[in-house]
């Protein structure tokens, strides 16, 4: 079973197609410049129209640099080599999600939904890690790919030698989810935790839950919920589908208890249903625990042997931008590069989590936490409270126009640096860096920071 021009013409039928049929496996590509010929998987490229490109300027880019075909809603030219794939629709995007729709229709086998406010990613790896050890061939969604074009681009590379797919939904406006839902119509459907991601958007947390509930929108009897018990915004909900419970408390189906943070590992009990396991987790970040209690609760859904779920969980588990430690060169000191993404619940974490982490000299750069709408003020300057739990700080560097906030509640006597840039905070930090230095970088995708972590990895 593999996805064919007799397919795709029958759910587009006013497309015109030149030349041979899709290859067997293949990948689409929405960035021109991405493409390298040969790659490992032929590459169509798909040319959507943006609010600042039109990826139709860019069929001959993309043909030029190697693509196999491309979709697009300009005329085939008369000199298309008769090798290449051109594809002409009225509307690409729709093309896209509504050849996605109709090929997740065909699949017989389970497919996972992952949403929640913080922990989408490292949920989605981690259960698929269990997955891969537990021998399945599985396809987890390619990087934050989560959006309605995201997941219709991954349900594509759906083949009939996959046994489980791993989709991660993420949301910032009402209305989203539910559309996410009816294209990837999960079987099995998580939400990690609720939290003030996105409330610009969205709202209270009240009003998250119900946007990230919709997740079990197209649920038949067959299918599976797992929510955090904790949190009364899920628990507290009637569900009509079977719903797993993980969490602290001793109702839950999936239980975490006796946790305990040391410098560089956390012990704790996980009890999967009767059965319980004493665990050594190489991490100082306790939000991982959240992760791991979702992907255990999901793997034990899927019928994977408690001994897999264990033995992969206290291995590392290495994703980008999340918590994710790096030896900077010339014996500079240790970084910590969590610029990924940032909320106040993820920004706690980090901080408690860096705590633990033993160095003579530790910095933090933190930059904005973005889209939390009319409260931004009230969750920057709780951070600058949170800091007296992080006694162990020696400086603060502060990133952006949001965080003096930070700096206005932070503790008195800790030293602190408020710069408007990520070049700037470069700048600050490099006088600071040495042996014994640790520095966490925290702050939402919008600041960049993520570019300062790749400055001093390679210039420090």
């Amino acid at each position: 079973m593999y996805l064919s021009k007799q397919f795709f013409m029958a759910i587009v039928p006013e497309a015109q197609w030149h030349g041979p049929d899709f290859p067997e496996n293949f990948q689409l590509v929405v960035d021109s410049r991405t493409i390298t010929a040969p790659n490992d998987l032929p590459q169509l490229f798909v040319a959507l129209k943006g609010a600042c490109h039109d990826g139709n300027s860019f069929v001959q880019d993309a043909l030029t640099r190697g693509a196999c075909g491309v979709i697009t809603t300009n005329n085939i030219p008369k000199d298309i080599p008769a090798q290449s794939i051109y594809i002409t629709v009225p509307d690409v995007l729709d093309a896209v999600v509504s050849v996605a729709k109709a090929w997740r229709a065909r699949i017989p086998f389970p497919i996972v939904g992952i949403t929640g406010s913080v922990g989408k990613t490292s949920t989605k790896q981690l259960l698929g890690d269990i997955l891969k050890n537990a021998g399945k061939r599985v396809l987890i969604a390619q990087g934050n790919q989560n959006t309605a074009l995201g997941i219709s681009l991954n349900l594509w590379r759906l083949r009939q030698d996959h046994e489980v797919a791993l989709f991660e939904m993420g949301i910032s406006k009402k209305g989203e989810m539910a559309r996410m839902a009816d294209i990837v119509r999960p079987t099995l459907a998580m939400i990690t935790y609720i939290g003030h991601s996105h409330s610009e958007g969205l709202g209270s947390c009240l009003d998250v839950a119900v946007e990230k509930r919709a997740i079990f929108s197209y649920f038949d009897e067959r299918a599976i919920g797992i929510i955090q018990g904790d949190q009364p915004e899920l628990s507290a909900n009637a569900y009509s589908h079977p719903i797993i419970k993980f969490g602290k408390k001793m109702t839950h189906q999936i239980q975490l208890r006796k946790v305990v943070v040391n410098s560089d590992h956390i012990t704790c009990v996980l009890k999967i249903y009767h059965e319980k396991y004493s665990l050594s987790v190489p991490t100082t970040n306790t939000a991982f625990l959240n992760c791991m209690l979702a992907a255990s609760a999901a793997a034990h859904a899927l019928g994977i042997k408690h001994q897999v779920i264990i033995d992969t969980v206290q291995r590392p588990l290495i994703v980008a931008g999340r918590f994710e430690k790096k030896v900077l060169p010339s014996n500079l000191g240790m970084l910590i590069h969590d610029a990924y993404n940032a909320s106040p619940e993820s920004m706690k974490s980090a901080l408690l989590a860096f705590e633990k982490i033993e160095a003579k000299n530790k910095v933090a750069i933190l930059g904005d936490m973005l889209e939390l709408g009319d409260s931004s003020g009230f969750w920057h300057r709780q951070i600058g409270r949170f800091l007296k739990k992080v006694p162990s700080l020696s400086q603060l560097i502060l990133v952006g126009t949001q965080v003096n906030g930070i700096q206005k509640t932070a503790p008195l006597g800790l030293s602190c640096i408020l710069v408007s840039t990520w070049q700037e905070a470069v700048a600050a930090v490099r006088p600071l860096l040495g042996a014994d230095t640790a520095v966490l970088v925290k702050a939402s995708r919008g600041i960049a920071l993520n570019k300062l972590v790749d400055v001093l990895e390679k210039n420090s």
